[in-house]
Protein backbone atom coordinates (compact mmCIF):
# COMPACT_ATOMS: atom_id res chain seq x y z
CA UNK A 1 0.00 0.00 0.00
CA UNK A 2 1.61 3.56 -0.81
CA UNK A 3 1.20 6.42 0.91
CA UNK A 4 -1.64 7.76 -1.15
CA UNK A 5 -3.82 4.83 -0.42
CA UNK A 6 -3.11 4.92 3.15
CA UNK A 7 -3.61 8.63 3.24
CA UNK A 8 -7.54 7.73 1.63
CA UNK A 9 -8.45 4.73 3.43
CA UNK A 10 -7.07 7.02 7.12
CA UNK A 11 -8.83 9.86 5.92
CA UNK A 12 -12.46 7.50 5.24
CA UNK A 13 -12.16 5.90 8.47
CA UNK A 14 -11.66 9.47 10.37
CA UNK A 15 -14.80 10.78 8.34
CA UNK A 16 -16.90 7.33 9.20
CA UNK A 17 -15.34 8.07 13.16
CA UNK A 18 -16.46 11.60 13.04
CA UNK A 19 -20.05 11.20 11.72
CA UNK A 20 -21.00 8.03 13.33
CA UNK A 21 -18.80 7.99 17.10
CA UNK A 22 -21.91 7.83 18.96
CA UNK A 23 -25.87 8.11 19.16
CA UNK A 24 -27.82 10.40 21.51
CA UNK A 25 -31.23 10.06 22.18
CA UNK A 26 -33.37 13.44 22.76
CA UNK A 27 -37.40 13.53 23.71
CA UNK A 28 -38.45 17.09 23.37
CA UNK A 29 -42.25 18.20 23.98
CA UNK A 30 -42.95 17.14 20.10
CA UNK A 31 -40.71 14.99 19.11
CA UNK A 32 -38.13 12.84 19.57
CA UNK A 33 -34.73 13.18 18.15
CA UNK A 34 -32.13 10.71 17.37
CA UNK A 35 -28.91 11.58 15.93
CA UNK A 36 -25.54 10.29 15.15
CA UNK A 37 -21.86 11.53 15.39
CA UNK A 38 -21.65 15.33 15.20
CA UNK A 39 -25.46 15.29 14.02
CA UNK A 40 -25.45 15.27 10.29
CA UNK A 41 -27.54 12.02 10.43
CA UNK A 42 -30.57 12.34 12.47
CA UNK A 43 -33.88 10.87 12.43
CA UNK A 44 -36.97 13.32 14.12
CA UNK A 45 -40.08 11.64 14.83
CA UNK A 46 -43.12 13.22 15.87
CA UNK A 47 -44.65 12.21 19.21
CA UNK A 48 -48.08 12.78 17.76
CA UNK A 49 -47.69 9.82 15.24
CA UNK A 50 -46.84 7.46 18.46
CA UNK A 51 -49.15 4.84 19.76
CA UNK A 52 -46.91 2.26 21.95
CA UNK A 53 -43.71 2.32 23.38
CA UNK A 54 -41.95 -1.09 24.15
CA UNK A 55 -38.80 -1.91 25.78
CA UNK A 56 -37.48 -4.68 23.19
CA UNK A 57 -34.33 -7.24 23.00
CA UNK A 58 -33.11 -7.18 19.30
CA UNK A 59 -31.23 -10.25 18.24
CA UNK A 60 -27.48 -10.20 17.63
CA UNK A 61 -27.97 -10.24 13.80
CA UNK A 62 -30.02 -6.96 13.77
CA UNK A 63 -26.20 -5.37 14.39
CA UNK A 64 -25.58 -1.89 14.59
CA UNK A 65 -26.05 1.31 13.50
CA UNK A 66 -28.85 2.86 10.80
CA UNK A 67 -30.54 -0.61 9.47
CA UNK A 68 -33.50 -1.42 7.70
CA UNK A 69 -35.26 -4.41 9.97
CA UNK A 70 -38.22 -6.76 9.05
CA UNK A 71 -41.30 -3.95 9.56
CA UNK A 72 -39.21 -1.33 9.98
CA UNK A 73 -35.83 1.05 11.21
CA UNK A 74 -33.43 0.56 13.89
CA UNK A 75 -30.96 2.79 14.94
CA UNK A 76 -28.57 1.66 17.55
CA UNK A 77 -24.72 1.81 18.30
CA UNK A 78 -24.22 -0.35 21.10
CA UNK A 79 -25.86 -3.38 22.56
CA UNK A 80 -29.14 -5.14 21.75
CA UNK A 81 -31.51 -3.41 24.11
CA UNK A 82 -34.24 -0.15 23.31
CA UNK A 83 -37.68 0.82 22.73
CA UNK A 84 -39.89 0.17 20.11
CA UNK A 85 -42.15 2.68 18.59
CA UNK A 86 -45.33 2.47 16.46
CA UNK A 87 -47.32 4.62 14.89
CA UNK A 88 -51.08 5.46 14.17
CA UNK A 89 -50.30 6.41 10.91
CA UNK A 90 -48.51 2.95 9.60
CA UNK A 91 -47.72 -0.56 10.20
CA UNK A 92 -43.63 0.06 10.02
CA UNK A 93 -42.32 0.32 13.37
CA UNK A 94 -38.87 2.07 14.72
CA UNK A 95 -35.79 0.96 17.25
CA UNK A 96 -34.38 3.42 19.22
CA UNK A 97 -31.12 1.26 21.13
CA UNK A 98 -30.48 2.34 24.26
CA UNK A 99 -28.68 1.29 27.59
CA UNK A 100 -31.49 2.64 29.33
CA UNK A 101 -34.75 1.50 27.60
CA UNK A 102 -36.99 1.76 31.05
CA UNK A 103 -36.06 5.50 31.46
CA UNK A 104 -36.30 6.21 27.47
CA UNK A 105 -39.55 4.51 27.42
CA UNK A 106 -40.83 6.67 30.71
CA UNK A 107 -39.64 9.84 29.59
CA UNK A 108 -41.52 8.89 25.95
CA UNK A 109 -44.85 8.08 27.67
CA UNK A 110 -44.44 11.01 30.16
CA UNK A 111 -44.70 13.04 26.77
CA UNK A 112 -47.24 11.09 25.17
CA UNK A 113 -49.53 12.15 28.38
CA UNK A 114 -48.71 15.84 28.53
CA UNK A 115 -49.58 16.10 24.98
CA UNK A 116 -52.91 14.55 25.42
Amino acid sequence: MDSTEYLILSLTVAIVLILFYGMSTRVTSDEIIVSFGIGLFRKKIRLERVISVQIVKSPWYYGWGIRFIPNGMLYNVSGFLGVELKFNDTKRIIRIGTKDPGTLKRVIEERLRLAN
